[in-house]
């Protein structure tokens, strides 16, 4: 998949807290008006910023799953949102997900 390493992708989680992308990710979380229960993917979850966000939003009885090409990126989302069991990742692309992964109430696909 795609060759992140360790230091690129803690890198990059720190930059993706600055708090200009802490609004930009609060807006794009208020237009998606995710709900309880929902079932969400975040394409490109990168270190789960958004894909925590986004699992506390459907709650216990939603799903929140992140997809990321980096298994090193995936790596430190699935340790941000250990606490949430709605929220998993799975490495991989849109491409490569499929059809036959049922259906979602919401799709995210933004940086971060």
């Amino acid at each position: 998949m795609v060759d992140f390493n360790v230091s690129e992708a803690q890198s990059s989680d720190l930059a993706y807290q600055s708090p200009e992308v802490v609004k930009q990710r609060l807006r794009t979380l208020h237009a998606m008006a995710i709900n309880a229960g929902d079932r969400v993917i975040n394409i490109g979850c990168g270190t789960g910023l958004s894909l925590r966000e986004i699992a506390i939003a459907v709650g216990p009885k939603g799903k929140a799953i992140g997809l990321d090409p980096s298994q090193d990126m995936l790596d430190i989302a699935a340790k941000r949102c250990s606490d949430l069991p709605q929220a998993s990742v799975q490495i991989g692309t849109l491409e490569t997900f499929g059809s036959t992964s049922g259906t979602y109430n919401a799709a995210s696909l933004v940086q971060p």
